[in-house]
């Protein structure tokens, strides 16, 4: 089941969207529950008590709040980092004050049915990788962890250990981060340091030699690797969005 958020002050363009979704559902084969929002405040009022959408079609100018302080919200304050958004406007000016709030992708109005099958093909790829897992042995218990909740694994000094953090907790068990990259490389993750493995959808920016990871559940502030060794860019070829700064 992927559960589809439409926010929109516009009923018109939430029933033509969830038209065009459901259509899609149906050609292949998903299962997809869509909810219409016309309100932002009530919107934001559910995800506070209820946080289980997969995808988010954001008006950015919607009557109570914009589509930014909606978005800004869902990021810093609600720190929901893997909620996927696409924003929807008239107006194509906003492309660079988005930034900040990390979107998949942008619709202009009037929608287009190709545009949303699109985007949504490239979406179904990502919420699939997002549940797949890493499996890993605890004191002789076999442990799985969605790849979405993953933050980051590291090498343990002087020994043979990996430290993995995720969003609930962390784990140390015996490993090698060598054959956890490999194994880990397809999906959205990154070895930016030999001793590091890191989520890209937790990544805030990366620098020569620091990488900062938005704030969360577990760090109140910012995380930031400083001090490390040089990072390898070639590992972050395949990811755009790492710029270093």
């Amino acid at each position: 089941m992927i559960n589809i958020a439409i926010l929109d002050d516009d009923n018109n363009v939430c029933v033509e969207l969830e038209n065009i979704l459901l259509e899609y559902s149906k050609k292949n084969y998903l299962k997809v529950n869509i909810d219409i929002f016309n309100c932002a405040n009530k919107f934001l009022k559910y995800l506070e008590n209820k946080d289980d959408y997969d995808i988010l079609f954001l008006d950015i100018e919607i009557g109570d709040l914009t589509g930014l302080e909606v978005g800004a919200y869902i990021r810093e304050t609600l720190r929901n980092e893997v909620l996927k958004i696409i924003y929807i406007s008239y107006h194509t000016s906003y492309a660079m004050k988005l930034f900040k709030i990390r979107p998949i992708d942008f619709l202009v109005k009037p929608i287009k049915s190709e545009e949303v099958i699109n985007i949504m093909n490239i979406l179904l790829n990502l919420i699939i990788k997002q549940y797949e897992y890493f499996e890993f042995n605890l004191d002789f218990n076999m442990c799985r962890v969605y790849l979405k909740d993953i933050i980051y694994f590291n090498t343990v000094k002087s020994s043979k250990k990996i430290m993995l953090r995720t969003v609930k907790k962390d784990f140390i068990f015996y490993g090698k981060i060598k054959e956890i990259y490999n194994f880990l490389k397809d999906y959205r993750f990154v070895q930016p340091f030999n001793s590091y493995i890191v989520n890209y959808d937790y990544v805030q920016s990366i620098k020569k030699d620091k990488i900062i990871i938005f704030k969360n559940s577990i760090f109140r502030n910012s995380l930031i690797f400083q001090g490390l060794p040089p990072i390898k860019y070639q590992n972050l070829m395949y990811f755009p969005l790492f710029l270093p700064l």
